[in-house]
C-alpha cells in the first residue's frame, strides 16, 4: 500500500512537471546554452540549471503548441550529423549547427538539450536515450557500437541509409494501398447517395404511378428507408465501435495479434509483400548493427525488441536463443523456413561461409526491396480494374432496380 501511495504520488508530480527554455552561458566552458529542462516551477528549474553551472540569461515557461518531431525529422538530423562529423566538426557543433537551421522549434530544442548534456559529460549515446520515443534500441545501438568504436560518423551513416530505405520502403506499400481505399470510399459514396437521395425520389413516382414493383427493387427501397431512418446512423455507430473494438482487441490481444498476422502474411500477393518487406527490414538492420561491431546475439536482440511484426519478432527471439546455444546464424534462420524466404536462407548461407554477412545481408534487402516494388504494382494493377467492375456491377443493380418498374409500367400502357 506505501509503494502504491509513493508511485500515485509520483505519478502525480510528474504530470504538473512544466518544461522551460533557457539561454545561459556554461561557466565551465564559457559557451552559450541552450536548451529546455523540466521543472515543477521556474524557481526549480533555475536550481537544476545552477547545479549544471550554467548561468542564466533567459528563461521562460514552453507552451504545448510546439510542433510535432516526425520520424523524417529524426532521419534528416542523422544524415545532417554523419555529414558534419565526416567533415571533421565536433559533436558538439555539428549540434549547434543542426539545431540552430532547424525550422521545428521542437527539434531544434531536444538537439539543443542533447548537446547541453554531452557537454556535462554524458555519452552521445546517453544523451539520446532521454528521449525513448525517437530513438529505440535499434537506433542507440548503433549509435553505441560508433562511439566505442571511434566511428560514430559510419553508424550515423548507416542508421540514415536504413532509416531512408525503410520510408521508401513504406511509402510505396502505402502508395499501392491509399489509392484502393479511395476508390473504394468513393464507391459507398456514391451507392449510399443514390440510396438515400435519389431511390426516395423514384418510389414517391412508383406509389403515385400505382407500378408494381420487382423484388429487387423493393429490396432496395427496403434498404433506402433503413438507412434514411434511424437505421442508418445505428448501422454507422456499429460499424464505429466494431472498428474500435477490433484495433483495441489487436493492440492488447497477443494471440489474437499473432493469428490476424499469420493469415496476413499467408494471404496471396498482400502476405508476399509483407513478407518481403519484413525480410528487407530485417536484413538491413541486421547488415546495420552486425557490420557496426555489434556482437551477433545482441543485434538479434535488438531486431526483436525492435520489430513490429509479431511473428518475425517471436522467430528472431528464438533464432537468437539458438545461436547464443551455439548453432549457426544460417541454421537457425532455416529452422524459420516458413517465415523467412528461400533465397534470403541461402544468401544468409554464403554470406556466413564466406564472412561476408554484411555485405549479403544488404544485397538480400536490395532484392526485396526491388520484388516489393514489382509486386506493388501488380498489385494495383490488380485492384483497380477489380474495384471499377464492382463499383459499375453495384450501380448497375441499382439503376435496373430504378428504372426496371418504369419500363413495366411503358410495355402496360
Amino acid at each position: 500500500m506505501v509503494q502504491q501511495s509513493r508511485q500515485k504520488h509520483k505519478s502525480k508530480k510528474n504530470s504538473k512537471l512544466k518544461t522551460y527554455e533557457f539561454e545561459g552561458v556554461n561557466q565551465l566552458t564559457n559557451e552559450e546554452a541552450r536548451g529546455q529542462v523540466q521543472a515543477i516551477n521556474e524557481k526549480e528549474a533555475r536550481r537544476q540549471l545552477m547545479y549544471k553551472n550554467i548561468k542564466i540569461n533567459k528563461i521562460k515557461q514552453v507552451r504545448r503548441y510546439n510542433k510535432r518531431i516526425k520520424s523524417k525529422d529524426i532521419t534528416v538530423f542523422t544524415r545532417q550529423l554523419a555529414s558534419m562529423l565526416k567533415a571533421g566538426l565536433t559533436i558538439t557543433q555539428a549540434l549547434s549547427i543542426v539545431a540552430g537551421g532547424n525550422s521545428n522549434e521542437t527539434m531544434a530544442m531536444m538537439v539543443l538539450d542533447i548537446k547541453n548534456e554531452i557537454e556535462q559529460g554524458s555519452s552521445f549515446t546517453s544523451a539520446l536515450a532521454k528521449y525513448p520515443r525517437y530513438f529505440d534500441g535499434l537506433y542507440l545501438g548503433l549509435i553505441r557500437a560508433g562511439e566505442s568504436g571511434g566511428l560514430l560518423d559510419d553508424s550515423l551513416a548507416r542508421i540514415a541509409t536504413q532509416r531512408e530505405k525503410n520510408a521508401k520502403l513504406i511509402n510505396n506499400v502505402r502508395k499501392a494501398l491509399i489509392y484502393p481505399m479511395v476508390v473504394i470510399l468513393v464507391a459507398v459514396g456514391v451507392v449510399l447517395f443514390m440510396l438515400i437521395w435519389i431511390l426516395p425520389i423514384f418510389k414517391e413516382f412508383y406509389d403515385d404511378a400505382g407500378a408494381t414493383l420487382p423484388w429487387i427493387t423493393r429490396e432496395l427501397l427496403s434498404l433506402s428507408d433503413f438507412l434514411t431512418s434511424w437505421g442508418g446512423l445505428f448501422l454507422l455507430v456499429i460499424i464505429i465501435l466494431s472498428i474500435v473494438i477490433f484495433v483495441w482487441y489487436y493492440k492488447t490481444n497477443m494471440p489474437f495479434k499473432e493469428k490476424i498476422t499469420r493469415m496476413l502474411l499467408q494471404t496471396p500477393l498482400i502476405g508476399y509483400i509483407m513478407q518481403r518487406a519484413e525480410t528487407s527490414r530485417w536484413a538491413r538492420t541486421f547488415a546495420g548493427l552486425y557490420g557496426s561491431g555489434v556482437p551477433m546475439t545482441e543485434t538479434l536482440e535488438l531486431i526483436g525488441s525492435g520489430s513490429k511484426n509479431i511473428i518475425f519478432k517471436k522467430a528472431t527471439r528464438q533464432i537468437e536463443q539458438q545461436v547464443s546455444q551455439g548453432e549457426s546464424l544460417v541454421s537457425s534462420i532455416r529452422s524459420m523456413e516458413e517465415i523467412f524466404p528461400p533465397l534470403f536462407i541461402q544468401l544468409t548461407e554464403v554470406g556466413e561461409e564466406a564472412g561476408t554477412l554484411e555485405e549479403m545481408m544488404n544485397n538480400a534487402a536490395d532484392y526485396f526491396d526491388e520484388e516489393v516494388d514489382v509486386k506493388v504494382g501488380t498489385l494495383e494493377s490488380i485492384l483497380e480494374p477489380a474495384i471499377i467492375v464492382v463499383l459499375g456491377i453495384i450501380v448497375g443493380i441499382i439503376l435496373i432496380a430504378i428504372y426496371l418498374p418504369i419500363f413495366n409500367l411503358a410495355s402496360a400502357l
